[in-house]
């Protein structure tokens, strides 16, 4: 089966289209996942935050009913600050390894600091 160097041509370039179509592709899946991390772990913050507001909604009661709901609101938002933790000692050293530091890993030094010791 023989082709024509037109035919040759023009088979190239519809390979070569539908390779930079998937390189482009890929490029923006590229980003999509840097900002996806980033909105999970900002999402954490605000819900962080948002518990730790909860402890000043109830003004009046009894004491001991006023501290449990502080002590609860407390130790949530320390779980969502846990699960965001977590969550960036996953992604982070993945992500140095690539050559990428998002702009996120300023509020996780310490995890930024081991990954360039053992290196």
């Amino acid at each position: 089966m023989s082709q024509t160097e037109a035919e040759f041509n023009a088979s190239m370039r519809v390979e070569w289209a539908k390779t930079r179509a998937r390189m482009m592709r890929w490029k923006e899946e590229y980003m999509i996942v840097q900002e996806e991390m980033r909105r999970v772990l900002a999402w954490f913050e605000w819900k962080a935050l948002l518990w730790e507001k909860q402890t000043i909604r109830r003004a009046t009661g009894q004491p001991d009913v006023l501290h449990g709901a502080s002590a609860y609101a407390h130790k949530q938002a320390h779980i969502v600050r846990c699960m965001a933790l977590r969550c960036a000692v996953d992604w982070l050293p993945a992500l140095c390894k690539l050559g990428i530091e998002p702009a996120w890993s300023i509020s996780y030094p310490q995890i930024r600091d081991n990954d360039k010791d053992s290196n």
